[in-house]
């Protein structure tokens, strides 16, 4: 691109002067140094704009040529002062896969990127580059050049597209709980100090919980918390079908349900015992055919309110286990409507006393024990290891097992 000089007389001469410099040497100025010099020595403070320009353009492509040819030379044949150079921009050199596995020990900290860490964890939680940019609060095309760089890091595509999904390659899955681990870990050094004040503190829990528990648990923790953490909030949620998976990757922090009834894959976590309570046959108190106990040989000839949900009810499950028939009429998800539906009927249910001694003589409805008696329904809640320091998340279960001391 030519060069074009304007501006007074005494600009022209200082640009000449620069420009009659001694020029650079070089093979590719040989072709154009007898036109260079002469048209050197012509420029001065009585030149005129046409001569500079062609100057400025002869000098300034035999100068980018010489340049050219330079970086080539140096590139075919680096000097080992360019070598050192080189590697000193790169940093040091990224280890191989087999190296990384053979001697896992030896890699410094130094040649990893730690806030790879949090794209990581995001995206082997959500299985998805656009739900774990949202989890993180960073844009799509950020979270995709992240799982690039982690991708060229461990040798592996981490995820893998099937169908309409993406899924954890076979080394994402064993990377998955120890990236959980680590993080924990990470956090529970840097919250060492971390203090939660309930008075002022903005917090969301999210939980799961039955209908029962949020009756006779949640609803007398809530009117405390509203006295002292007004800041509070609690999100009452129904049990998901992947319900570890929502506690691993922080969607809940909390899981009330009865131990046992979920399987070995809920044992894996923290837990704590809250309260027990026993089951009762809850009827209309106006029940002709029932007196102060209800046999199960008696049970077995009533019109029956069965519980169905997620997981069988430790209740339905006792039944089952003693081979007791019942004559089901109605069947509902939550022991609240299956008290209203006994109302004025000759139906008969079987539920947790607790229950029933909130609102069933309001309701004008009677209990009666079991002959033989059921198995204490007990109610436990489990966390994730990463919030068993959590000032907030402590804070939390101190207050549930206060309330549920008081029950």
């Amino acid at each position: 691109m030519a060069r074009a000089f304007k501006g007074p007389r005494e600009e022209l001469a200082a640009i000449g002067a620069e420009l009659c410099s001694p020029p650079p040497r070089g093979p590719e100025l040989n072709a154009i140094e007898r036109m260079w010099h002469p048209a050197m020595y012509e420029v001065c403070p009585e030149c005129v704009h046409t001569t500079a320009e062609a100057v400025g353009t002869a000098v300034g492509q035999a100068l980018n040529r010489q340049r050219a040819h330079q970086r080539i030379n140096s590139a075919l044949h680096p000097s080992r002062s360019d070598v050192e150079r080189a590697d000193q921009h790169r940093g040091p050199p990224r280890p191989s896969r087999a190296e990384r596995q053979l001697a896992p020990m030896t890699l410094s900290l130094s040649n990893i990127d730690l806030n790879l860490l949090i794209p990581l964890h995001a995206l082997l939680m959500e299985r998805s580059v656009t739900k774990a940019a949202e989890r993180v609060a960073v844009g799509q095309p950020a979270m995709s050049a992240s799982l690039a760089r982690l991708r060229r890091w461990f040798d592996d595509p981490l995820l893998v597209r099937h169908g309409r999904q993406m899924e954890l390659t076979p080394l994402a899955e064993s990377l998955a709980p120890q990236v959980d681990e680590l993080l924990a870990g990470m956090r529970a050094v840097l919250s060492a100090g971390a203090r939660f004040d309930p008075s002022v503190d903005h917090r969301v829990f999210t939980m799961v919980a039955s209908d029962y528990v949020a009756t006779v648990l949640l609803h007398p923790l809530l009117r405390e918390l509203s006295a002292v953490a007004p800041n509070v909030r609690i999100n009452i949620v129904a049990l998901p079908s992947r319900f570890a998976d929502h506690l691993r990757r922080g969607q809940l922090d909390m899981l009330i349900w009865p131990p046992g009834l979920l399987g070995e894959e809920l044992s894996v976590f923290p837990n704590t015992a809250l309260f027990s309570d026993e089951f009762v046959a809850v009827m209309d108190e106006h029940h002709p055919d029932v007196g102060t106990t209800l046999s199960t040989a008696q049970l077995s000839t009533l019109p029956y309110v069965k519980i169905v949900g997620p997981t069988l009810s430790v209740a339905e499950a006792r039944l089952d286990q003693c081979g007791v028939s019942r004559q089901v009429v109605a069947t509902t998800g939550t022991f609240t409507n299956g008290i209203l539906l006994v109302q004025g009927t000759r139906k008969v249910l079987i539920a947790p006393r607790r229950l029933f001694d909130r609102f069933g003589a309001a309701l004008g409805l009677r209990s009666v024990t079991l002959d033989p008696s059921f198995p204490q329904l007990i109610e436990a809640m489990y966390w994730h290891p990463k919030n068993t320091i959590d000032p907030g998340h402590r804070w939390l279960r101190e207050r549930l097992q206060h309330v549920a001391g008081n029950l």
